[in-house]
């Protein structure tokens, strides 16, 4: 068994320190700080084997603690490991995201931070005389060769994935200022479009294309349900249509968000380009890039593929996912219907319209049973209370692995939602095929973990099969 299964929000050393707090309030603060540092390390984006790891030192110390004679709440060694978990808590949190972890290693303060954190949190715990927590140089070596290893793994995919935003010749510090930058206008942009603070659809008339600018191909009408192929300055582009612009007016806010989202993920070669919104005759319609060979799903029922195909199609669509993470978008609905195919067979993300900024609250979904087959079972358990995080993409991400693997449809022979549902939320996965490359399938189980802190993070998936496909590239 994982040491870090009985890491958990409802854990039951949390339970026992608030218990004790009864008595003696600062075990109640220690287990308040306890219950964050879990959910932190669980909804972690990069790094989060060493938030799972500090995660994991603080669980051992606290039920050490729980099971020793109660101190008094004035004991200066107890007030030590308070602020040693503390300051815990917030390493965690800021290498844990994005913004926060790139500035700590442009800045080269990372291995300080991480130096200065750990050692408190041995000398609070070697001063309440937790022996039993106290690390061996064996272990404190292990500690280190595992953060030195995530933070160059989560460096290196976050400047691989946006490596477009950058001009050539720009040093670290200058491809830094430009990545907050990135990070700031997204923000900003979805903020404004979830507190009202854009009115008059002036997200929608910034996007705005003149209709005349759209025009027809020359080749028969090729249309995908409401997409139909047009160009746009001599290129071939997609028309999605949105609906009447009359009858959109109490769903403006989402469309917005949409339009604010897909904007600002430009820059990204494995996310669908975005070129602006177009009305014509009263309907609203969504311009982007054009992908000739249709959806993954479509296309993994009409043609047999290989392992090089499969691994190099895995990658991409694990950088586009990357590359929303990093951004702190979540994008709701991964699956093989909202994965294209350029006419190279390059691999983009699309669909943002159920997407938001990872703080925004999750709305409803118009129809779940659309996507019950990829949802993450924490969702599926309690779709209303229970947060969609980024652990939710990375659960629906590893199904769309089985259905690269296998080429079929997940859970094909269930045809009652009750069913999957109980299913998927019981530990239930589809079915490992023969052939599969070992290394493929255990990422792919990694990503369909029922819990949601075991599943690794879309940076640690994006390297690991990237890596993969090149070594069987190199082979052929």
């Amino acid at each position: 068994m994982d040491a870090l299964d009985n890491l958990g929000p409802n854990s039951r050393i949390a339970d026992v320190a608030v218990n004790i707090g009864q008595a003696v309030p600062l075990f109640g603060v220690i287990a308040v700080l306890f219950r964050e540092i879990i959910v932190l390390a669980e909804k972690a984006g990069h790094n989060k084997r060493v938030c799972r790891r500090l995660a994991e030192r603080v669980r051992v110390a606290n039920q050490t603690l729980s099971q020793m004679p109660l101190k008094d709440e004035n004991d200066l060694a107890l007030k030590n490991y308070v602020q040693a978990i503390t300051n815990c808590k917030d390493f965690i949190e800021k290498i844990s995201n994005s913004g926060t972890f790139m500035k700590l290693v442009t800045a080269h303060e990372i291995e300080s931070a991480y130096r200065d954190v750990t050692e408190e949190l041995d000398i609070a715990i070697n001063q309440l005389g937790l022996s039993m927590c106290i690390r061996t140089n064996k272990d404190i070596e292990d500690d280190r060769k595992l953060f030195l290893s995530e933070i160059k793994t989560s460096f290196q995919v976050i400047e691989e994935v946006t490596k477009d935003l950058y001009d050539i010749g720009m040093d670290v510090q200058q491809r830094f200022s430009v990545f907050e930058a990135k990070l700031d206008t997204i923000h900003t942009a979805v903020d404004n479009v979830s507190k009202g603070v854009i009115i008059n659809n002036k997200t929608l008339e910034n996007s705005k294309i003149p209709s005349h600018q759209i025009t027809d191909t020359e080749e028969e009408e090729v249309k995908r349900g409401h997409i139909v192929k047009k160009i746009y300055i001599m290129q071939t582009v997609a028309q999605k249509e949105i609906g009447h612009v009359y009858s959109l007016q109490k769903s403006i806010d989402l469309i917005e968000r949409e339009v604010a989202i897909l904007t600002e993920l430009r820059n990204c070669q494995n996310i669908i380009t975005f070129y602006g919104t177009m009305q014509r005759s009263g309907k609203l319609y969504i311009i982007s890039e054009w992908a000739e060979m249709g959806d993954l799903n479509t296309y993994l029922k009409n043609y047999t593929e290989t392992w090089k195909f499969k691994l190099r199609i895995a990658s991409e669509i694990a950088g586009g996912l990357v590359f929303c993470h990093v951004c702190d978008i979540l994008h709701h609905d991964i699956r093989s219907h909202n994965i294209l195919l350029t006419s190279d067979l390059t691999a983009k993300i699309s669909n943002f319209s159920s997407s938001r900024k990872e703080s925004d609250v999750t709305t409803k979904v118009k129809d779940i049973t659309l996507r019950y087959r990829w949802l993450a079972p924490e969702k599926l358990e309690n779709y209303k209370d229970n947060e969609y995080t980024k652990q939710c993409d990375i659960y629906s991400f590893a199904i769309v692995l089985w259905e690269l693997a296998t080429q079929e449809v997940p859970f094909a022979n269930v045809t009652v939602v009750t069913d999957l549902i109980t299913k998927i939320t019981s530990g239930e996965r589809p079915p490992l095929i023969k052939d599969t490359p070992p290394a493929y399938e255990k990422i792919m189980q990694q990503g369909w973990q029922q819990r949601p802190i075991k599943r690794p993070t879309a940076d640690l998936m994006f390297k690991e099969l990237n890596n993969l496909y090149k070594s069987l590239r190199s082979q052929t």
